[in-house]
């Protein structure tokens, strides 16, 4: 899981990247959609490793029902925000900001060593 978020993180960076120096819209488009669902991909493995751990607690459907309610909040606000972005700071530094979170997650991300039952 933490190598797909890795990728994931690490691909949806690269796509926002691409998009600050490619100026042709049709293949900007193409890469817009690519990061976002890398960055979607992301999320889900975000989940996917966090809302697990919580079995212990009795907590999984909880925190579950939260994330889904911030998700739908986020994605509902968004098209506001980021218009109010674009008007703010330009649609090239919007795609920077992307780009840097998605290079913080990468780095955050960043596959651990497992260590063997000898170091242990």
């Amino acid at each position: 899981m933490d190598l797909t978020l890795f990728i994931m993180f690490g691909s949806s960076a690269l796509f926002f990247l691409i998009i600050y120096f490619v100026k042709i819209p049709l293949a900007n488009i193409v890469f817009l959609t690519l990061g976002i669902m890398a960055a979607n991909g992301a999320s889900t493995m975000l989940w996917g490793i966090y809302c697990p751990k919580l079995t212990d607690t009795g907590m999984v459907s909880g925190a579950t029902g939260f994330l889904d309610f911030v998700s739908y909040m986020a994605a509902g606000a968004s098209s506001t925000i980021f218009a109010n972005a674009v008007a703010s700071i330009g649609w090239g530094n919007l795609i920077l900001t992307w780009f840097g979170l998605m290079l913080i997650g990468t780095v955050v991300s960043i596959p651990k060593r497992q260590r063997t039952a000898d170091e242990i």
